[in-house]
């Protein structure tokens, strides 16, 4: 069990507002914080990667062109390959004329019924809980982050990758198989 703030501080001190000298402050690393190194958060290749989903928050939109309107931030962790353990975010549509990204993400995990209007749960998503752990394909893009650049304002050439699709886990050639290099988004 974590010990609680307080008992990080040397005997008398009141928390950072106070201007006792730390010299004394002591933790108590657990062994997962103390095997820690410093993580690569440069862009991968574009291509498929094997994902799982693990987590999954409702936000509303802060965009003039659909305010307000409902979407899923999609947290997603490479599961093999090189790239294990790295993560990729999507942003999945929860509204009407946006919902493609939905519709794959859907037929990717499981829950392809939701789409077809032939079904009894046409229409119905699931809770994103329900959508946490379950494994999928993504396609990624490595492109240009122009907002960054622009921020730099020194000419900097900077990268980001983008999810631009989701389908079945499995679906197509992934990054690090011995059949990877194709970067080709459309299915196989």
């Amino acid at each position: 069990m974590p010990k609680p703030d307080n008992d990080l501080l040397p005997s008398g001190a009141g928390g950072p507002e106070d201007s006792e000298d730390l010299q004394d402050l002591r933790v108590n690393f657990s062994e997962e914080e103390a095997t820690s190194e410093a993580l690569d958060f440069s862009p991968v290749p574009t291509g498929k990667y094997n994902v799982a989903i693990t987590d999954i928050e409702v936000r509303r939109s802060t965009s003039e062109k659909n305010p307000g309107k409902l979407y899923w931030s999609v947290e997603m962790t490479v599961q093999d390959g090189p790239y294990e353990k790295r993560k990729f975010w999507g942003n999945v549509m929860l509204f009407d004329q946006a919902l493609y990204s939905l519709a794959q993400l859907l037929k990717a995990t499981g829950f392809g019924d939701r789409v077809d209007p032939k079904s009894k749960t046409h229409g119905k998503i699931p809770s994103g809980e329900e959508l946490i752990s379950k494994q999928l394909t993504i396609s990624v893009v490595k492109t240009r982050d122009k907002y960054r650049e622009a921020e730099m304002a020194d000419g900097s050439k900077l990268y980001k990758n983008e999810v631009k699709g989701y389908s079945a886990l499995g679906a197509g050639k992934t990054v690090g198989t011995a059949s990877a290099g194709s970067s080709s988004l459309l299915p196989s």
